[in-house]
């Protein structure tokens, strides 16, 4: 696959909107975010000690706000480059591939990560999360084309593990899988036993259809359909339909896909920008709803995000 990403790609984007956005807010998070560096070099979430996936986020967080400087490169360079590939998770190497293009892709130049991808390539047509799950996950089948799509490699055959793909061959699979995955709600599940749509899984699955420059026009607007009603009246988006209260991270990556689809209409964006503004602590960081008393590095980098969606123009 060639190209930049579907998040990074937006992030790239998204950075000149937020250099328009009050300076002490772009201060007060940037700030937030440094502050929440470790010596090591690496980010940790609300416990425990640092990790890819955490440091992921610090530094997109970092990147939107235009804050990423040389000293926090080289620091973060040297933790990631201190991490083993084969030694790593899933969800960690993923992240580590998802920081390269902010701190150059070098450090990553010994990297041969495909045959982990195939790893995870599932008889379904999709790709699981982790090497424990037997079937195809939507969420884990956009990471391994996001991150196909950041290394220049061509897609794993997710129906033969081990495999590389004929050209054309693998994008056909993974929206067959994908279809598969689309409920009667017009939202997409995750796992083949959910029987209605989740808004990260549909934002995944949208995500997925513009990496490979494919799926249906109907499919992708019940999708966006699907993710309107998933807006409640305090303007943030619930996971899925029979989650209690709204999520900054279903509202940030619901709000991506829409906006990215032009489905993101005046109204929506005044509500949604209420409920991010609710999540906002005066201290700097986000945290994961209103009712949520605490931060991290995670909900900072999908409240930056957001409100960085929202300041654009409809």
């Amino acid at each position: 696959m060639r190209g930049n990403g579907f998040l990074h790609g937006w992030l790239e984007k998204l950075r000149a909107v937020v250099e328009g956005l009050p300076k002490d807010w772009r201060l007060r998070h940037s700030q937030f975010l440094t502050r929440s560096c470790l010596p090591d070099g690496g980010f940790a979430g609300r416990q425990g000690p640092a990790s890819a996936y955490y440091t992921s986020f610090g530094l997109r967080g970092l990147f939107l706000l235009g804050a990423v400087d040389e000293d926090l490169c080289r620091r973060c360079r040297r933790f990631l480059a201190e991490l083993k590939p084969r030694d790593l998770p899933p969800a960690d190497l993923f992240a580590a591939i998802f920081s390269a293009p902010i701190l150059g892709e070098h450090f990553l130049a010994d990297w041969d990560v495909t045959h982990q991808f195939a790893s995870l390539a599932r008889p379904d047509g999709g790709f699981a999360l982790t090497p424990a799950h037997g079937f195809g996950s939507v969420y884990g089948t956009y990471l391994v084309a996001e991150s196909c799509s950041l290394l220049a490699v061509d897609l794993p055959s997710p129906g033969s593990a081990g495999s590389l793909a004929e050209k054309g061959k693998a994008s056909e699979v993974i929206v067959d899988f994908l279809l598969s995955r689309q409920r009667a709600d017009g939202g997409f599940a995750e796992a083949p036993f959910v029987p209605c749509g989740g808004t990260p899984a549909t934002a995944a699955a949208l995500a997925t259809f513009r990496l490979l420059e494919s799926g249906p026009d109907l499919a992708v607007k019940k999708a966006c359909k699907f993710l309107t009603s998933m807006q409640q009246e305090n303007g943030g988006f619930l996971a899925a339909p029979t989650s209690p209260v709204p999520d900054l991270l279903s509202t940030a990556v619901a709000l991506l896909v829409l906006h990215d689809r032009g489905m993101l209409s005046w109204e929506q964006r005044w509500r949604a920008g209420k409920f991010v503004a609710m999540c906002e602590k005066p201290e700097g960081g986000y945290g994961a709803s209103p009712r949520d008393q605490d931060t991290d590095v995670e909900y900072t980098f999908y409240g930056v995000l957001a409100q960085a969606i929202l300041a654009c123009q409809v």
